[in-house]
């Protein structure tokens, strides 16, 4: 049988910082929880915001990779401050939120809904976008 190995940061589908792309059913307490909420149709100009959370997933593919490759905690070297890797689980991408460009007040409320569900959970939201 076909056994996947190690994917280069470049390589592969996967969520923030290669964290499992999840549902709400999956958080728990603790949980750092991704919500991408690719918005910007109340710009009259200049659009881009919309594709800021997939830029931001893919550039945090390579810190993914980082994250991944052994067991103790990462160090800035220039400030001494250590970054406790996440434990199994506690951060999951739980995609971008529905988004409806004519409709501001349906977007804005489908941004508080999955914030207060992945909360109501116990989770911790990081919203992208």
């Amino acid at each position: 049988m076909h056994q996947r190995s190690h994917q280069p940061s470049f390589a592969g589908v996967s969520g923030f910082l290669r964290s499992p792309l999840a549902d709400y059913a999956d958080v728990g307490p603790g949980a750092v929880t991704i919500l991408g909420a690719p918005h910007d149709t109340t710009c009259s100009s200049r659009q881009g915001a919309r594709f800021g959370p997939t830029g931001i997933r893919a550039a945090s593919q390579y810190l993914g990779d980082l994250f991944r490759r052994g067991d103790g905690d990462l160090v800035d070297l220039a400030t001494g401050q250590v970054f406790h890797r996440p434990g199994a689980g506690m951060l999951l991408d739980l995609g971008d939120l529905p988004m409806q460009p004519t409709d501001v007040l349906r977007t804005t409320a489908s941004i508080r809904e999955g914030v207060a569900e992945s909360t109501a959970k116990g989770g911790f939201p990081v919203t992208l976008g």
